[in-house]
């Protein structure tokens, strides 16, 4: 039988784990720890967090071939990051101007992608579709 993470979105941002024991350890099925129960219930997000401690940090990456934050076109993609932007914004309890958010021109992209994996230089020249370089530029964001 399978674990599940169970989240609770609350004011107060605790997350519950089932399938957890009191020492936060994976739960055991029929006395034999399972490699999926082990797999579904990281201890380390077992129990409860509460506050501003979170294990993915609260930032937007956007990427586009040019900075649409200061350009602020094409209108109609512009006015969508600001919708995202506000509404993480309510969900996250904060104002517009504190949350962290990355805009990733391809100019910044490439120096990010020098400073992570340089090996990802040449795929990220040569992708024709600019989609697809955004992706490579968000996972090496990633590792900053």
């Amino acid at each position: 039988e399978q674990q599940q993470l169970m989240v609770q979105n609350s004011k107060d941002n605790q997350i519950d784990c089932d399938g957890c024991n009191a020492e936060g350890k994976g739960a055991e099925t029929e006395g034999k720890e399972t490699a999926e129960a082990e797999a579904a219930v990281a201890p380390e997000v077992c129990g409860k967090v509460t506050g501003d401690e979170f294990l993915i940090p609260r930032r937007l990456i956007f990427t586009h071939e040019k900075n649409m934050l200061e350009r602020k076109e094409p209108s109609h993609l512009y006015n969508n990051v600001q919708r995202t932007i506000q509404m993480y914004s309510k969900f996250w309890n904060q104002s517009t101007s504190e949350v962290d958010v990355w805009f990733l021109d391809n100019k910044e992209c490439l120096k990010l992608i020098e400073q992570v994996e340089p090996r990802l230089v040449q795929p990220f020249l040569l992708e024709p579709y600019g989609a697809y370089q955004g992706d490579i530029c968000r996972i090496a964001a990633l590792y900053l």
